[in-house]
């Protein structure tokens, strides 16, 4: 099974709704059952509107182009078999799945499960898989390169906390730990101060003097050495 399956009811109509609002929005006047329609024939495949919603969401953040045929390359490259882990938050993984195809990753479904497996290993064992799929979709949204470590790692500083944040907090936690952890991976500079008089100059050594030499001010006179006469030769 695929997962491909058309939905019914309400939530079939807000998938339609949302893809007709994205389509306007890229300048697509082509109305949403139709464009469809022309996926799946473009890409071969009976593709769900889920999948294909989740195509137009990966195209808009990355700022490509959004057409049949980009939609449609999108869609093929993260087709696969997916697990029944991957079917309790689909949305999540297909949109994971897009965002990685788009940044040149392998965006299957096994490439999916490989990146969250690598982030759980570093996240430990209170990350659930939603919360690792959210950071990685709010990384991709802003355009951060996907890292499992880096998804791991927030995803560890958050475990505790995300079940009491909503979606929009949590993006904004996710992000300023993104941030941190760039603050702690990049080496402190040398502040100086906003005080002129406490400021340090940190001029270039001056060569060492030879000790007991004299030294001369520039511009300034040398004294002639006193030269004394040579003793007369001793009488044999």
């Amino acid at each position: 099974m695929t997962g491909n399956s058309d939905q019914s009811g309400p939530a079939r109509d807000a998938l339609y709704d949302s893809m007709a609002i994205r389509l306007v929005s890229a300048g697509v006047t082509m109305p949403a059952a139709e464009f469809v329609s022309a996926v799946r024939e473009a890409a071969g495949f009976r593709a769900s509107p889920r999948q294909i919603t989740a195509a137009l969401e990966g195209l808009h953040d990355s700022g490509q182009t959004i057409s049949v045929e980009s939609v449609a390359e999108l869609v093929k490259a993260a087709r696969g078999e997916r697990s029944q882990r991957q079917r309790r938050h689909a949305p999540d993984w297909q949109a994971l799945g897009m965002a990685m195809t788009l940044q040149g990753m392998d965006g299957s479904p096994e490439g999916q499960r490989h990146f969250i497996s690598i982030a759980r290993q570093v996240a430990g064992p209170r990350a659930s898989d939603s919360l690792l799929l959210r950071t990685g979709l709010v990384l991709a949204s802003e355009d951060i390169t996907l890292d499992p470590n880096t998804v791991g790692l927030i995803a560890k500083r958050l475990a505790k906390s995300s079940a009491d944040l909503n979606e929009e907090q949590l993006a904004d936690h996710i992000l300023r730990e993104y941030r941190s952890l760039n603050r702690t991976r990049t080496p402190r500079q040398r502040r100086q101060s906003s005080v002129p008089s406490r400021r340090r100059w940190y001029a270039p050594m001056e060569p060492m003097n030879k000790p007991g030499k004299r030294r001369w001010k520039p511009g300034g006179r040398r004294r002639k050495t006193i030269q004394f006469p040579d003793p007369p030769p001793e009488d044999h």
